[in-house]
């Protein structure tokens, strides 16, 4: 992971375009354009990372200045159920939306943020209500092309990348077997309401949907096999068939229904009942 501090600190030193709150003409700027100000935004002067979290206006705040500094690369999604950035860090070769469509819900983002303002302002204490006019104006330095973006950017791959990568390595040895893949890259419709990530077109003409993740390892006891994942989810009531987990180092799988089955969240685990229709196997013998 990125040393958040050293590029921090290092940022601050080299970088003079960031503009400090004392030095902001207030008079030009709007901010109920961008986010709402409650009086107790006013009042917090230790701002930290919680407190962000909690606000879902700064995530909408965070995709209406994206927006603003990449108007001329927004467009539809495959599917055209979405608008966003396209075109400009795309996930994975599958697709062209970007990353930067995450960052508004990505703690790392809102932490390099944080942390830029704070060490900027040393040592005076600025509140909440500071903080979002400060993001505001400095909105294409910390979004337009330069350090700060690219490492959120890299931060914001490394925890997506390992996800994409099972779907891509897995899509391809799929394809190269022959079958039909439908990809639903992630902002689609169908990944992002249904839950699912591919459809399959097998050799007899059946379609099947998948929800893939990797798998990280697998145990057992007398009424479950256990499946370690870094993202388990309950698809229970979504159109998803079939969920996939693929080791990337082996390759080896497990592929089960959706259904009787648990999510052990704190394990990072799939508790799938023996009786399930599960397979193993290893994707080189598909």
């Amino acid at each position: 992971m990125f040393n958040t501090k050293e590029f921090v600190e290092n940022q601050i030193k080299k970088n003079k375009n960031l503009i400090k709150v004392p030095d902001i003409d207030q008079s030009k700027i709007n901010v109920s354009e961008y986010i709402t100000i409650s009086d107790s935004d006013r009042k917090k002067i230790n701002i930290n990372i919680d407190s962000l979290n909690k606000d879902i206006g700064f995530k909408t705040l965070i995709n209406k200045l994206l927006f603003e500094v990449y108007e001329n690369d927004l467009g539809l999604n495959e599917d055209k159920t979405k608008t966003g950035i396209i075109g400009v860090h795309p996930l994975n070769s599958k697709t062209n939306w970007s990353i930067m469509n995450y960052f508004g819900g990505h703690k790392f983002v809102k932490n390099t943020m944080l942390s830029l303002f704070v060490e900027l302002h040393k040592p005076s204490k600025y509140n909440l209500a500071d903080f979002y006019l400060w993001v505001i104006v400095n909105s294409k330095e910390i979004f337009g092309p330069g350090e700060i973006l690219e490492e959120l950017v890299n931060c914001n791959m490394t925890t997506y990348i390992k996800g994409s990568k099972t779907e891509i390595v897995l899509i391809e040895a799929l394809e190269k077997k022959g079958y039909k893949v439908e990809y639903f890259c992630p902002g689609s419709k169908y990944d992002r309401d249904y839950g699912i990530d591919i459809i399959v077109t097998f050799k007899e003409g059946v379609k099947v949907s998948f929800q893939v993740k990797e798998l990280t390892g697998t145990s057992t006891n007398k009424i479950n096999h256990v499946f370690f994942t870094p993202t388990p989810k309950d698809y229970h009531g979504l159109p998803v068939n079939r969920i996939f987990l693929l080791n990337l180092e082996t390759l080896d799988y497990v592929s089960f229904p959706n259904d009787n089955y648990i999510v052990d969240t704190p394990k990072k685990a799939y508790m799938v009942n023996k009786e399930s229709t599960i397979k193993f196997g290893n994707i080189k013998d598909l």
